[in-house]
């Protein structure tokens, strides 16, 4: 998860729409373990606080991922919306 986060913060995925099955596959990984994080946000079984102190920098991954979760929309419209609600709270 570390490494797929740092690529990511770092730009070395260049085209996200267009990436390897590798790099693919950890970052939908990544992508679904915060949008885990979001999902148990909303339902009051992890409070926003501490999702904070544990992620403080899932605002700027979100961001940095952006063009890839605009494309995996594409086919699935709420493709990480938790994970959205979640960064909006932050």
């Amino acid at each position: 998860m570390n490494k797929i986060r740092r690529r990511l913060r770092d730009g070395e995925l260049d085209d996200l729409s267009h990436l390897n099955t590798g790099d693919r596959s950890a970052l939908s990984d990544l992508l679904q373990q915060f949008e885990l994080v979001g999902f148990l946000v909303e339902r009051g079984l992890v409070e926003l606080g501490d999702a904070r102190s544990i992620f403080p920098n899932l605002p700027r991954t979100y961001a940095k991922a952006l063009p890839y979760i605009a494309h995996r929309r594409e086919h699935d419209a709420d493709y990480a919306a938790k994970l959205e609600r979640l960064v909006r709270r932050y």
